[in-house]
């Protein structure tokens, strides 16, 4: 998609037990300013959930999108980026802490976010559905290791798909120090989010199950909405 930087289809990624994410189903993005008509249908979507907060949606509105497709919000307010505005020069080992802490708050804060995407992709008529933030790296990269740990894909796999988002995001041209960092993503923040799983809820099953209201069954529907 030439308007939608770091837009790819979760479709071919596989699962523990070899069944294969169908193709055409389930996407993730940056913004969708860029976005237009004939590219919205050649992805064929019927739900957009835009992780981004207030000021993000107005400074960037979603392009393409008509009242055919289902917008959702659940908005993900940047705190971070937010405390860096002001900043010239960033350091980088405080850019790595802040957003280990970042990640962090996303599994101690969000509950209800996960929860009400992943009731979305349970629903039988979301699908083809498009997830997104800004960047589409951040919020957007752990809510994919959400539904695709409730997936029962690979934790290695997990991580590869995370950080995919290094080739297809540039953060801001002519950037230096600090503010590359920024524009990255590191294993070592999806880490820190399962270890803060283990932490709270006793392991990453527990937490998909006790915060997230994930049980056997409605893990195993989700596979059915979304395995091939």
């Amino acid at each position: 998609m030439s308007g939608v930087a770091n837009l790819r289809d979760l479709g071919g990624i596989v699962t523990e037990d070899g069944r294969t994410l169908a193709y055409g189903r389930l996407f993730r993005s940056s913004h969708l300013a860029g976005l237009d008509a004939p590219e919205r249908h050649r992805l064929g979507l019927r739900t957009v959930v835009d992780l981004r907060g207030a000021g993000e949606r107005l400074a960037a509105p979603a392009g393409g999108l008509d009242d055919m497709v289902r917008q959702v919000h659940l908005p993900i307010e940047p705190r971070a980026l937010a405390q860096l505005r002001s900043v010239r020069d960033v350091d980088e080992n405080a850019i790595i802490a802040l957003m280990n802490g970042v990640y962090r708050r996303f599994v101690r804060e969000q509950t209800a976010t996960w929860r009400a995407l992943l009731r979305e992709l349970l629903s039988g008529a979301a699908c083809p559905l498009l997830f997104h933030c800004t960047a589409g790296k951040d919020r957007t990269g752990f809510a994919a290791a959400v539904v695709l740990l409730a997936l029962d894909v690979p934790l290695d796999v997990i991580e590869e798909d995370f950080l995919l988002s290094n080739e297809h995001w540039k953060g801001r041209p002519n950037a230096t120090g600090g503010w590359v960092t920024l524009a990255k993503v590191r294993a070592e923040y999806l880490h820190t989010a399962f270890a803060t799983m283990q932490q709270d809820w006793g392991s990453l099953s527990n937490y998909l199950t006790l915060a997230l209201g994930m049980d056997a069954s409605a893990r195993a529907l989700l596979r059915d909405r979304l395995l091939a």
